[in-house]
């Protein structure tokens, strides 16, 4: 159903853009993140280009926080 799950909780996200739509990514299943590593999601899940596409990110690949 596209919805997120960390640990097997349900995810709130009510800053994610609703409904969201199928895409081709191969992550219908669950998988695990690695040790110093984060999964990343766009707020448009539609459209984003995210951990779906390219992985986990690894902590050492993150340069700095970003803030709206």
């Amino acid at each position: 159903n596209h919805t997120p799950y960390v640990n097997g909780i349900r995810l709130k996200e009510p800053y994610a853009r609703s409904p969201v739509r199928a895409d081709n990514s191969p992550w219908g299943k669950a998988t695990v993140v690695p040790r110093d590593h984060y999964f990343v999601l766009g707020d448009n899940r539609s459209r984003s280009v995210d951990s779906r596409t390219f992985g986990a990110v690894s902590r050492e690949s993150i340069l700095g926080l970003i803030t709206l």
